[in-house]
């Protein structure tokens, strides 16, 4: 097979790797690890004037892509919603910078509305220093260090979308300080430091280096006529999740390696 035709084949592939303006149905992955990617640490804390204890962490899920199921991984945006059970359809949007979300109904904004274009660049911020980190298996099984980065990129999350600043506190009030970690074990004091840890390596981010674009799914229920066809789709209450985007620098890198294997193997078969 030629390079162009496998590159041709292999890359857009992995470019549609998400289904970007489509609703699919999401679950949590059924398999190992469970819910959490790399575990959870369980956090008391409060949200936006709402008290709450839950276990917290990067969410290990799985979407319907028309033949088969398929995982990824992401973090929900407000710690004021649960996170479904069993399956649910998400739409599936593209949050680029400077920009906002688009509703998916008239009638049910999301979280991402005008004026909330600072919060969408931090959110790029956020994924570009930590994300990677976060989601990193340094195994065998799962380590306390890894739970604690997991939790912790959550909590940092809600910080750039929720909260007035980028610092996770264990005091203030509801309007200074909107999302904190009130809990005082020291697993929670390490989520905390942890959060910050990611809050603050965004200061010194290079701009060039900040990622071009997350996906923001956004939970949804079917619009039917008399007769039971699907004829649009609203907002229903629930967690919206985030997750990057395939960097297309990815993309090419994927490309020349897959080039590269090519080239070395006809290699071999011209010297064989």
């Amino acid at each position: 097979m030629g390079i162009r035709l496998l590159l041709s084949i292999v890359v857009p592939m992995i470019a549609a790797a998400y289904p970007i303006g489509q609703v699919v149905a999401v679950r949590y992955e059924q398999t190992a690890p469970g819910i959490f990617s790399n575990g959870s640490v369980p956090v008391s804390g409060r949200s936006v004037g709402t008290a709450f204890s839950a276990h917290s962490g990067v969410f290990s899920l799985e979407y319907f892509n028309g033949a088969k199921w398929v995982d990824f991984k992401a973090v929900c945006i407000d710690a004021n919603e649960f996170l479904f059970g069993g399956t649910m359809l998400y739409y599936v949007q593209t949050l680029p910078a400077n920009t906002t979300v688009q509703p998916v109904a008239p009638h049910a904004p999301p979280v991402f509305g005008p004026g909330n274009a600072a919060r969408v660049e931090n959110l790029r911020k956020l994924y570009t220093v930590g994300w990677t980190d976060a989601i990193a298996d340094t195994g065998p099984g799962i380590t306390t260090q890894e739970q604690t980065k997991s939790a912790a990129f959550q909590w940092a999350a809600w910080n750039v979308v929720r909260d007035t600043d980028l610092t996770v506190t264990n005091s203030g009030n509801d309007a200074t300080n909107p999302v904190r970690i009130t809990g005082s074990t020291t697993a929670q004091l390490n989520v905390r430091n942890q959060a910050n840890a990611y809050l603050s390596a965004m200061n010194s981010l290079n701009p060039a280096t900040v990622l071009s674009n997350l996906l923001i799914w956004t939970p949804v229920k079917a619009i039917k006529d008399p007769t039971g066809a699907v004829i649009g789709y609203e907002r229903v209450a629930g967690q919206e999740l985030v997750n990057p985007v395939p960097e297309p620098g990815f993309l090419a890198l994927l490309g020349a390696g897959i080039a590269a294997v090519i080239f070395t193997k006809r290699r071999a078969s011209v010297q064989g």
